[in-house]
């Protein structure tokens, strides 16, 4: 049975994926934010990567829908950049970024893996990241 993004023998799937919360001293009195890294059924090439992060703090224009970056890295070195994620609505500070899984070369759309890899994304403004395996079989 194929292992997808996020799956390791004997563990939890959420437990794999969830972030830790980060405090900051920022706008807002510093409240925590939260990065997940998921994606629904993680069976292999062509599944999509979630990554969503709340973070009150950085709702900046309440009429628009916001942006913000996080950093990519595979441990295999096949993918290191910055990917954009965007507000869900107006307002809420619920960032969310949809990535395919690809061996091909990394594009702003794509995360590139090696058959077993392990993805992390951080969020430096407030030292956050999540973390989840990757395995094709």
């Amino acid at each position: 049975m194929p292992h997808g993004l996020g799956e390791q023998p004997g563990r939890d799937r959420d437990d794999v994926r969830r972030g830790e919360g980060g405090r900051s001293g920022g706008v807002g009195g510093g409240r925590a934010a939260t990065l997940t890294l998921g994606g629904g059924e993680d069976t292999g090439y062509e599944d999509p990567v979630v990554i969503k992060l709340q973070d009150d703090d950085l709702n900046i224009d309440s009429n628009s829908r916001d942006k913000v970056s996080v950093q990519v890295r595979t441990r295999s070195g096949k993918t290191v950049a910055s990917y954009t994620l965007t507000e869900t609505g107006t307002g809420n500070g619920e960032f969310l970024g949809i990535f395919q899984i690809s061996d091909m070369p990394y594009t702003s759309k794509t995360i590139r893996f090696a058959d077993t890899d392990v993805i992390t994304v951080t969020y430096p403004d407030k030292k956050i990241s999540a973390t989840a395996t990757f395995t094709k079989e």
